[in-house]
């Protein structure tokens, strides 16, 4: 049966009973970063343990459902762009949880990002003892879904370049599809004459 969990602050996550940590560093800016941990669909595929997840309370919170049949109804938090992404389970109908949440933390790191993942939780010293045998595993399942967040971000970021203002374009400029013209055009700031087309 599903219960309310103990409302939690940013605070919770430092100073819970048992906390999980992982992290990894990823070639990318931190606001480049913090969209995939916001973005709700793609929690199954940070964590393959997760078969569905969509967004609830007009976008203010979401629903997760691992598998295994449990359910969570999580409410964000903390949202600072580039900085910090954080939120807490609001209900949920796993037995012996008093309150949990979990943070992602964004850290620069060169010209990449270090991300710094925290599940954090709270309840009876059965369900913390039963938690901490469990945490190799819970461990594992992080530090997992950590890599597929940097392969993630990886992918779509790569290769990451920003030049700075002023700077020269160095190869054709992406942009949206043009009709066809006659005169040959060039890339903006390049100076290199386009392909003839016609």
């Amino acid at each position: 049966m599903a219960h309310r969990l103990r409302p939690v602050e940013p605070g919770f996550v430092a100073s819970a009973p048992v906390r999980l940590e992982s992290g990894g560093v990823v070639a990318a800016p931190p606001h480049a970063v913090f969209a995939e941990p916001a973005r709700t669909a793609g929690r199954p595929r940070r964590f393959t343990a997760v078969r569905g997840a969509r967004p609830a309370r007009d976008g203010q919170g979401r629903d997760i459902r691992p598998r295994g049949g449990l359910w969570f109804e999580e409410m964000v938090f903390t949202a600072e762009r580039g900085a910090c992404f954080a939120y807490g389970t609001d209900r949920t109908d796993t037995p012996g949880v008093r309150a949990m949440a979990e943070e992602w933390r964004l850290v620069p790191r060169g010209s990449g990002t270090l991300v710094r993942y925290t599940t954090a939780l709270d309840g009876p010293a059965a369900t913390r003892a039963v938690f901490r045998l469990l945490r190799p595993g819970v461990r594992r399942s992080v530090r997992d879904a950590v890599r597929r967040l940097v392969r993630l971000l990886s992918r779509a970021t790569r290769p990451w370049r920003e030049r700075p203002p002023g700077s020269r374009c160095t190869a054709r400029c992406p942009g949206p599809a043009r009709p066809a013209r006659r005169r040959s055009s060039t890339c903006r700031g390049s100076g290199r004459p386009g392909r003839r087309s016609g």
